[in-house]
């Protein structure tokens, strides 16, 4: 079982205006050679590029390091997943951090940096996950997490995924919506006002 839901906690950027260098904080949904369009709350508004000195778009960082993370589902090593988790944890994008943390465990388990940033605990050598409260020791979580009622709860820029696949499939089932995700951004968005 799958349920996917979109764009449900976007991250925050921001424009800074030349004038007086006012900041101004929302989602940042258009960028072209123009205008910059940010929406705050549930209003668009658009600042001319000539007004705008600069501006901090997550979705911008997003597609330079979502190839990486899919390269990461076949490939890499779990310090360079780690690395990975660290440059989107830099660039506000909490939900892919933690992917790429998953993605280090999925290629060691033992992967110490790893466990600690998702909030694992280590009880004498072996490591335990919070699921539904609960403490679960890692070698017992595809069992724990095959059950729809305790499954896994994942969360990326555009998507949260709950699923009781196991752990390399959900990972990729999450990151590879992202990469569609991205695919329909990149050719489409500007004809639809992204």
């Amino acid at each position: 079982h799958v349920a996917v839901a979109d764009d449900l906690d976007p991250p925050v950027d921001s424009i800074t205006l030349k004038k007086r260098g006012k900041v101004i904080k929302g989602r940042i949904v258009l960028v072209d050679d123009e205008k910059i369009v940010l929406r705050v709350k549930s209003k668009h508004k658009e600042y001319e590029r000539e007004d705008v000195d600069s501006y901090i778009w997550a979705e911008e960082k997003h597609g330079e390091l979502l190839p990486r993370l899919f390269k990461g589902l076949t490939g890499g090593s779990a310090s360079d997943m780690r690395t990975l988790a660290e440059e989107y944890t830099a660039s506000g994008l909490a939900g892919e951090a933690q992917l790429a943390y998953w993605l280090a465990l999925s290629k060691d388990s033992t992967d110490e940096v790893s466990h600690k940033a998702l909030g694992h605990s280590k009880k004498g050598k072996r490591w335990r996950v919070r699921i539904d409260g609960k403490w679960i020791f890692w070698e017992h979580l595809s069992e724990k997490t095959a059950d729809w009622g305790s499954c896994w709860t994942f969360s990326s820029a555009h998507f949260d995924l709950r699923t009781n696949l196991a752990l390399d499939e959900a990972l990729h089932c999450l990151i590879q919506s992202e990469m569609v995700f991205r695919y329909f951004f990149d050719h489409y968005g500007s004809e639809l006002g992204n």
